[in-house]
């Protein structure tokens, strides 16, 4: 059972791979990805208690616009407001898959469910590699047996006050599909090669790559 982190850090480099999860080898989180994980701390603290916090101005910003989309529908109903789930972790074995969803919403237009990723950083643009971590939770959410109707994804980008939204496409899908398959297939011969990729510099185990050469 894969998650999209452990097939992305496989496709830079198997043999990083390896040293985190099979040898158990902990990374420390960068200055970003601590950055990342304390904003989503507060979006979720956001919901709860309304509390205005300085880092998500932007947030806060987008909250706002779409209060007033959803009062142009008509009165304005809570339940499309606030995320039907945040930070939901699944797991399942039968399509091989886990991760943990940021939120989960409904669209006021037609009660499809949305699945959103929040991300810190600046976007680069409409990247399948965004489709291939949305497909991954499209999928745990629709197999999870908690709604129905898993009609759209998107990223909401902190940072930028911008987001990719659109109705969720087979094609990627199966795409994801096919590289979780692949990867697989890889783990299993047991050949965990070192994989040259541009985040060579700030690997933890690049002095072991260093001193093979």
């Amino acid at each position: 059972v894969l998650n999209k982190s452990q097939v992305n850090t496989f496709l830079s480099c198997p043999y990083k791979w390896k040293r985190i999860y099979i040898d158990n080898i902990k990374s420390e989180p960068s200055k970003a990805q601590e950055r990342g994980i304390n904003i989503h701390k507060k979006i979720e603290s956001f919901y709860k208690d309304m509390k205005l916090d300085v880092d998500l101005k932007h947030f806060i910003n987008f909250e706002l616009r779409r209060i007033k989309d959803m009062i142009k529908e008509g009165e304005f109903d809570k339940k499309y407001f606030y995320p039907l789930f945040q930070e939901l972790t699944l797991y399942n074995e039968e399509i091989g898959l886990k991760g943990t969803v940021d939120a989960i919403y409904l669209n006021p237009k037609d009660d499809g469910i949305i699945v959103i990723d929040f991300k810190t950083g600046m976007s680069q643009g409409e990247s399948d590699n965004y489709r291939f971590e949305l497909a991954v939770y499209a999928e745990l959410v629709k197999h999870s047996g908690k709604v129905d109707n898993v009609k759209y994804w998107g990223i909401y980008w902190t940072d930028q006050d911008k987001l990719f939204f659109e109705e969720i496409k087979q094609e990627y899908i199966d795409r994801m599909y096919n590289i979780i398959n692949e990867v697989r297939k890889e783990i299993d011969s047991g050949i965990y090669e070192r994989r040259r990729n541009k985040y060579c510099w700030n690997c933890q185990f690049k002095k072991e790559c260093k001193n093979e050469r």
